[in-house]
Parts: C-alpha cells; structure tokens; sequence
C-alpha cells in the first residue's frame, strides 16, 4: 500500500451540525484561509498511573485523550463571515456587522479537503474567534478562529473522520 501524503489546504468548508448530531450537510467556504494558518492539533494524553506500594510499576494506567483543536485565520471581514464565527448580526444595506455583548455559543460542522485528496471532517466543533486586525501598508486584518473538537451528539459518530477522496 503506498503511503498517501497530505500537504496544503484546497477548501475549507463550515455549515450547522446536521439535526441527528451528525456531520452537517449543508457547509459553505467560511472565506479565504491565510497563509500558513491552519492547523490541526492534538495536546499529549493525561495519564494516570495507579500505583501499588509493593512493587515499582504502575499496576494500572489510565489515559485520557488529549484535546484536538482546529486553528485557521480568514482574511474575510464581511458581515457575513463575521456572524458565522463571532456571532451577533448582520443588519442593513450596506451590511453592517453588529457584534455581540456576551460571547455567543457557536457550534459547526468543519470539512477541509487537500490538493491530494484527503477530506477531513470535523463533526461537531466550538467555534472561538477574535479580530486581530493590523493597519499597516503590510498587515492583514485576520479573523483568527479556533475550533475546539466536540464529542458528537449523534451515537456511535466519530468527531474527525480522514477519507481518501482519489
């Protein structure tokens, strides 16, 4: 079997969790993906040794799984784009971006595909985002996004599932 290697970004895609919990349906380009922002982690596992005085070795060990997160920057300040990740509302014409008072409670469905065929999708995710905007003749205004991977709702559902697509 030949190795299958992953390198860049095509699109990444964000909609609503469908309504069974399952990985949405409906998911749309959240904006163009700055340069060398995304990324797909995971923290080192908790470990719990259950040790037993009679002898040296954990005599059992339990592992949590560590946190996975999702962290992109998007360069798109439309109305739009900014309710889809920092909540509050769109309103009149031209669009006027009213942001939130509290901090909104966001959840999606995230699908990134690469040049080489791979589609990763993230069923269900807490959306956190934050303008970090430079005004400068060579700063971006950035959206920077953070996806902090649920468990979802719908039973026996994975949260990431990696499909070869060629």
């Amino acid at each position: 079997m030949a190795e299958l290697r992953t390198i860049g970004l095509t699109s990444l895609k964000m909609g609503n969790i469908a309504v069974d919990g399952g990985m949405g349906t409906t998911l749309a380009v959240i904006g163009n993906i700055y340069k060398d922002s995304c990324e797909l982690s995971q923290e080192d596992a908790s470990v719990t040794d259950i040790e037993a005085e009679e002898v040296d070795d954990p005599v059992e060990s339990i592992e949590i799984l560590g946190k996975r997160t999702l962290k992109f920057s998007i360069m798109d300040y439309s109305a739009d784009t900014l309710v889809k990740v920092l909540g509050g509302t769109s309103t009149g014409t031209p669009k006027v971006w009213n942001a939130p008072t509290t901090s909104p409670n966001i959840e999606q469905s995230i699908e990134i595909i690469t040049p080489k065929g791979v589609k990763i999708n993230i069923v269900r995710c807490k959306v956190m985002a934050k303008l970090t905007a430079k005004f400068s003749k060579t700063g971006v205004a950035l959206v920077d996004v953070t996806c902090k991977i649920l468990t979802p709702t719908k039973a026996a559902t994975a949260p990431i599932m990696i499909t070869t697509l060629t």
